[in-house]
């Protein structure tokens, strides 16, 4: 399932250049510094929300570059970690009998972030017949954790983010976070913004410990990487 760095980076601009021609709200900021994962959007407006046109998992590269301004115009900031939430499946490896083979239904959970949780299940709305099965759950601190394959703790459970990780490395999940200091609970990447561009960091260790390969090419790209155990 993994794809070459470029067209992770690819994949990510297509999924957001679908988004953003059909309107995206709440602009995320400026230049990209060299090393940064980019987004760069065609020219597009910021208006309200609206479904985006559907790619596959295994889509046709296109172009590279994080989230920023393009001419003026701008691309939300959760269609940009929606986007690469996304990509991040094709960078995993998952342990035998975790359900996550390569023709298998990919499963994301949401938790305290139903922005992303919309803008995820527009933009795989629709998708090709031959594309990888992908199935969006949204996910409750107070209820069990269903059975996933990625799960994304937004900002709004940073309270609880220390249980909630401990929870979810019970099972072979890839954990990805939007909270300072995630990776020291177990987060295995979390997104941090660096002068008005999101970029992430890689808890290898936490990975590792439950199972999870990392591919060298994201490992690569990610702003911080730590290869400690929490």
């Amino acid at each position: 399932m993994n794809l070459p760095l470029p067209a992770f980076l690819r994949v990510a601009t297509a999924i957001v250049t679908a988004t953003a021609a059909h309107g995206v709200s709440a602009s995320v900021a400026v230049p990209v510094p060299a090393g940064s994962l980019a987004v760069v959007p065609p020219a597009v407006t910021a208006t309200s929300p609206a479904p985006a046109a559907p790619l596959p998992l295994h889509a046709k590269p296109a172009v590279a570059a994080l989230p920023v301004v393009s001419e003026g115009r701008f691309v939300s900031e959760r269609t940009v970690k929606a986007a690469f939430l996304y990509k991040f499946a094709g960078y995993v490896e998952w342990p035998q009998g975790s359900g996550a083979q390569a023709d298998s239904t990919v499963i994301f959970g949401v938790m305290g972030d139903d922005d992303v949780a919309d803008e995820l299940a527009r933009l795989v709305q629709g998708r090709a017949p031959e594309a990888r099965p992908v199935k969006i759950v949204r996910c409750h601190a107070s209820e069990p954790l269903p059975k996933v394959h990625v799960l994304f703790i937004g900002h709004g459970e940073s309270d609880r983010l220390g249980t909630l990780i401990r929870a979810a490395r019970e099972q072979p999940v890839l954990i990805v976070t939007d909270s300072d200091g995630a990776l020291a609970l177990g987060s295995m990447i979390n997104f941090v913004s660096s002068h008005g561009h999101v970029r992430f960091e890689v808890g290898l260790g936490a990975a590792q410990s439950r199972g999870l390969t990392l591919s060298s090419r994201l490992i690569a790209v990610a702003q911080y990487v730590s290869r400690g155990t929490p």
